[in-house]
């Protein structure tokens, strides 16, 4: 998590409003050597912040690809266990 953090020089809010498929996307790419790597990229459209009518779509943001993995698995293992804990449990 702290990696994450480093690596994204914004304000908390973006980390906070990323959604997976939307503005957090993974992107296939090649590397400096022609080979396949993937890199999780954040992309913020004009509507997701205050100043987006005057300024326009943002920059892509890659991280590291060296978070690609850790994000990969954390998406895969543990986000799904955490979800399933924070949904209301039935008969409450």
């Amino acid at each position: 998590i702290l990696s994450f953090f480093a690596n994204v020089p914004d304000r908390q809010r973006t980390l906070r409003e990323l959604e997976l498929g939307r503005n957090f996307l993974r992107v296939d790419e090649n590397d400096d050597d022609g080979n396949d790597c993937a890199v999780w990229v954040i992309k913020h459209s004009a509507e997701d912040y205050k100043t987006g009518a005057t300024y326009g779509e943002r920059p892509p943001l890659p991280l590291l690809s060296s978070l690609t993995p850790d994000i990969d698995d954390f998406l895969v293992r543990w986000r799904p266990a955490l979800l399933r804990s924070s949904s209301p449990s039935e008969g409450s």
